[in-house]
């Protein structure tokens, strides 16, 4: 696939797997915005993605497990490169521990995020993927 100038989005892509997909899209010519639920960790993410393709990444601060703010990750990748055509829902939280040290907080969050998460990044985008053809979840 030729993801020269695609429009992708890569949730919780500030560390780890996701920052190296937001990078090896950026090196293959795709315009990437990333996500995290904190701002200064876009930054710095912003920042290192800039050094190896300057201007191709951009980010936004999203919490996947708010409904509303993946709506508004969508729409700011449609209002700031003009449309979706790739979706990374790689936000996720790994807990282990046993069932009945687990937190039931700690149960919600993780479901919330894994599960409602990747639902509500699917649910805003496929729409904008149908205006403009089509695009990879």
């Amino acid at each position: 696939m030729n993801l020269e100038n695609k429009r992708a989005i890569v949730t919780g892509s500030t560390k780890g797997i996701g920052f190296a997909v937001a990078r090896a899209l950026v090196q293959e010519g795709a315009n990437v915005v990333i996500s995290s639920r904190h701002p200064e960790e876009i930054k710095k993410a912003v920042g290192r993605l800039d050094r190896i393709a300057q201007g191709r990444a951009t980010g936004k601060p999203c919490d996947v497990r708010k409904a509303e703010q993946v709506r508004e990750l969508i729409q700011f990748c449609v209002d700031t490169l003009g449309g979706v055509d790739v979706l990374i829902n790689n936000a996720g939280i790994g807990i282990f521990s046993s069932v009945e040290a687990l937190a039931l907080e700690e149960w919600q969050d993780t479901i919330a995020t894994n599960r409602d998460g990747v639902f509500y990044g699917c649910h805003f985008v496929i729409p904008e993927m149908k205006k403009s053809g089509g695009g990879f979840i």
